[in-house]
């Protein structure tokens, strides 16, 4: 396939690739071909809300619609909308619509690309409408809008509790085995006798939140790192706790204060809480918003009829129902650092009562301007000190930046809980592939449609992770995949916040095979049967490699495929790592590195300096 560079992003000519024409304030992304049959993939035009694919002259729709996502939509039928294969034969993978029965196809006379979902209306170019009316993905009102594609009306949605719940009751067997393989943790700089919680029953939980627990969620024994975290924060002790990708250090911190405000809601003491307006006993700061969906998600779950209510505040999120969200109840409150910022300094959020604050992904928060956030947030007036609060830091990996961070943000005495290690989940089985810059995508769609193959059909392949480097790259391999007829999308922070959401929710009921992603989606992001993590393009360090493919490997075996182009310094640290957790080292990795004067006679491997280590014993 020819791809020729022009005006704007991948401006194409005749017969040419156009995947990425971006321009400022257009919203949405039109598809659709010129008469002699090329792409225009990613042109946002001026004032376009919605994504269409053209039709050239002889009335086939050979364009691609990846990322027309709304919400709502149950099935996917051909010809109409969903995943569809047109006349002509082409895969138009993407037109996921509202209530929808046809996206509608328009004719571009000249090649351009035209927006096809508007209410009932023509397109300015074409001749085609849309049969349905689209609604509003976040309410289910007429008429998506620029304010939905901006974000200025942007009210994210959330996953019901019952189906959280029936989500881990179908992992009810899993569960019972999956603590038998965490990595094991030990307690540092403690000088008291430890307890570890061998049962929930030992937690001494309040009723109702055992049974969400135990019954409802069917944990059925603690993991490794709860045993140990959980007494500790249930004390009130500032607590550091880092353990391998999938260990449940989550719930670890959801479960302590959950329960600690039950309990002060119930005292008379001079400990009690009360909900007030606006003002939440603990902050919990992820670095994505996604991560902060996830976790309120699973805050919701672990809170059911406790009486704790649980808030959420990030970014696109509009500002007025975010208000009245907050308004209506947040004895939790989480959210992501700049929006928390905001309502903390206007007095929209207010931290007199506030007793815990949390950060997850620590180290991610503990870097660059999100540090700067953080540091901004803990000195505003009246959000209480050091000894006034119980903070709580959990990670997979603490480099040593991160660690320098705790002594300004916990407590001297502040609890190490740690595995002692920097590595991979060893859950995961990790292979490698040499693959140049311009064979990439061919290898990553040979990989997948022979898998295809193999299992009858594309939509039984792995639930599949991508990861890129950059945003153009995400969109450019989901719609390379579609062209071979895998079901993709993709998510990068050029995204409106609806299509992020939207396009986790696909990927989460497995409406499509394969999500295509940067690192938005390289922490935390905990999705039940994602199987196979694929770098298609290789992290810059060795803590991203350990993120990324933590997303599979959870509570069952799980898989990663790294490509690499040729001897990259990163692959001594990653056979380093491989050859520390005692795993056979792949030849191609170990071909790879020898070429890179790492392996003796004996294929040892030599620690490099910057190599990620564990907590100094």
């Amino acid at each position: 396939m020819n791809q020729s560079w022009g005006r704007g992003a991948f401006a194409s000519g005749r017969g040419g690739f156009n995947p990425s024409t971006s321009r400022d304030n257009h919203e949405n992304i039109g598809y659709g071909l010129h008469h002699g049959g090329e792409f225009n993939t990613f042109a946002t035009g001026a004032d376009q809300e919605n994504i269409g694919s053209g039709l050239n002259r002889d009335g086939r729709n050979d364009g691609l619609n990846p990322f027309n996502i709304e919400a709502n939509q149950e099935r996917h039928e051909p010809a109409q909308g969903g995943f569809a294969t047109n006349r002509g034969g082409t895969f138009n993978p993407f037109t996921t619509g509202a209530n929808q029965e046809n996206i509608g196809n328009g004719s571009n006379r000249g090649g351009l690309s035209q927006s096809n979902v508007n209410r009932e209306g023509s397109n300015r170019g074409g001749r085609g409408a849309s049969r349905g009316r689209p609604r509003n993905p976040v309410t289910g009102n007429p008429a998506v809008n620029a304010n939905i594609a901006d974000g200025r009306g942007y009210v994210p949605r959330s996953r019901q509790t019952e189906e959280l719940f029936n989500e881990d009751q179908r992992s009810e067997a899993l569960y019972a085995t999956v603590v038998d393989g965490d990595e094991d943790v030990v307690v540092e700089q403690f000088g008291q006798a430890l307890f570890c919680l061998r049962n929930w029953e030992a937690a001494e939980f309040e009723p109702q939140l055992l049974t969400n627990v135990k019954e409802r969620a069917k944990y059925i024994r603690p993991r490794k790192i709860q045993s140990l975290t959980l007494p500790l924060a249930l004390d009130g002790f500032d607590v550091i706790s880092q353990a391998e990708t999938g260990s449940g250090k989550t719930a670890a911190f959801l479960l302590s204060i959950i329960d600690s405000i039950m309990k002060a809601k119930l005292t008379t003491e001079e400990y009690r809480f009360v909900s007030e307006l606006a003002s939440p006993f603990a902050i919990i700061i992820a670095p994505t918003r996604e991560l902060a969906q996830q976790i309120y998600e699973q805050a919701t779950k672990f809170a059911d009829k406790t009486g704790v209510s649980i808030a959420k505040a990030y970014g696109k999120y509009n500002v007025g129902p975010n208000h009245n969200e907050i308004r209506f109840g947040c004895d939790i409150l989480i959210g992501t650092p700049g929006r928390l910022m905001q309502f903390i300094k206007s007095g929209e959020v207010r931290v007199k009562n506030l007793r815990t604050l949390v950060l997850d992904e620590a180290d991610r928060l503990c870097d660059g301007q999100f540090l700067n956030d953080i540091l901004d947030i803990v000195i505003i007036p009246g959000f209480p000190g050091v000894y006034e609060r119980q903070t709580l830091f959990f990670s997979a990996t603490f480099p040593p930046q991160a660690l320098i961070m705790t002594d300004i943000l916990l407590r001297p005495e502040a609890v190490f809980v740690t595995n002692h290690q920097n590595l991979p989940n060893k859950r995961i089985k990790q292979d490698f592939i040499v693959a140049g810059a311009q064979s990439k995508l061919e290898t990553l769609a040979d990989i997948l449609t022979a898998e295809a193959d193999k299992v009858g059909g594309a939509e039984k392949i792995r639930r599949t992770l991508v990861f890129v480097n950059t945003k153009q790259m995400s969109d450019m391999a989901a719609l390379f995949l579609c062209q071979r007829g895998i079901r993709a999308l993709s998510i990068n922070g050029d995204r409106p916040q609806y299509l992020r959401q939207q396009a986790l929710f696909e990927f989460r009921t497995h409406r499509i095979s394969v999500l295509c992603a940067t690192d938005v989606c390289a922490r935390g992001i905990d999705v039940k049967n994602l199987d196979h993590v694929i770098n298609m393009d290789l992290p810059r360090t060795a803590f991203q490699y350990i993120h990324r493919i933590g997303r599979t490997g959870r509570i069952t075996q799980g898989y990663s495929t790294t490509f690499f182009a040729g001897n990259e310094p990163l692959l001594k640290e990653i056979a380093k790592m491989l050859r520390e957790q005692n795993e056979e080292i792949p030849e191609t990795l170990k071909a790879a590195v020898a070429a890179y004067n790492v392996f003796g006679d004996d294929d040892s491997v030599a620690a490099p300096d910057d190599q990620p280590r564990g907590f100094a014993s």
